[in-house]
């Protein structure tokens, strides 16, 4: 596999500069805290309980993907605003 001509993303704070598919950066677990997030954006958790039931890592996970696609959902609604 070849490097893009230009960076798909510069200077990212967790994954730096990617000039390759960054799918190729998703592992199992960045799957399985995707899968849970769709689940917890409509008020579901993973498993039975409570909030302090759940696995802490996996619910860790979930609250650093809420924050970015927050801020994506922001950045776009701004963009649109500015239309």
């Amino acid at each position: 596999m070849t490097d893009a001509p230009r960076p798909l993303f510069a200077d990212h704070e967790i994954f730096g500069t990617i000039r390759r598919c960054p799918r190729k950066l998703l592992t199992a677990w960045t799957h399985r805290v995707a899968a849970a997030w769709k689940h917890y954006e409509k008020g579901l958790l993973p498993a039975d309980g409570g909030w302090e039931d759940q696995e802490a890592k996996l619910m860790e996970g979930i609250e650093m993907l809420d924050g970015y696609i927050a801020e994506i959902r922001e950045a776009h609604r701004k963009e649109d605003d500015r239309r």
